[in-house]
Order: structure tokens, then sequence, then C-alpha cells
């Protein structure tokens, strides 16, 4: 498969995680978490989109916990995002 194919298709995968959460489907996104590492392009990209899916679980607490180690403005206003707004689930 082409880089760019591969890319498309991981954007569509990581795209279709974030969907999971807005809709509450709780079972595939908790399935999509374990695949993160392969379907994002960094560790801190990672940590930030499994905080967003485990937030969309109702596990704040372990989102938090993912955002700690990261030293990106991103992570911080999830964090903040977080925090104002608890389990929005």
């Amino acid at each position: 498969m082409e880089a760019a194919s591969l890319q498309a298709c991981k954007r569509l995968l990581l795209e279709g995680a974030f969907a999971a959460v807005n809709y509450g489907l709780r079972d595939e996104v908790a399935r999509l978490i374990d695949v993160l590492p392969a379907i994002t392009v960094s560790a801190p990209e990672a940590r930030q989109c499994r905080a967003f899916m485990l937030w969309g679980l109702g596990r704040d607490n372990e989102a938090l916990g993912c955002l700690e180690s990261c030293d990106d403005p991103d992570a911080s206003m999830l964090a903040a995002v977080i925090r104002a707004e608890p389990s929005f689930r």
C-alpha cells in the first residue's frame, strides 16, 4: 500500500474512533483504544486521542492521566475541557 493510502486509512480509522465516541458506541470505542498506537503519528498524539476516547467512556481520571506527561498546548486545552465538563456521556 502506498504511504499516502496508508495515511488516509489511518486517518479514516481515527475519525471513525472519534465518531464512535460521539455516538456512544462504547464497545467499539474500547476496542479502538487498543489500536491507537498503530494509527497515530506520534506517542503524544496517541495519548491525546486516548484521553478523548476515555473521556467519552466516562473514565475522566484515566483521561487526565494520559495528558499529565504531554507538554503540548492541545493536551492542556483538552485537560481543561475534561475538568470543566466531566463525563460528557
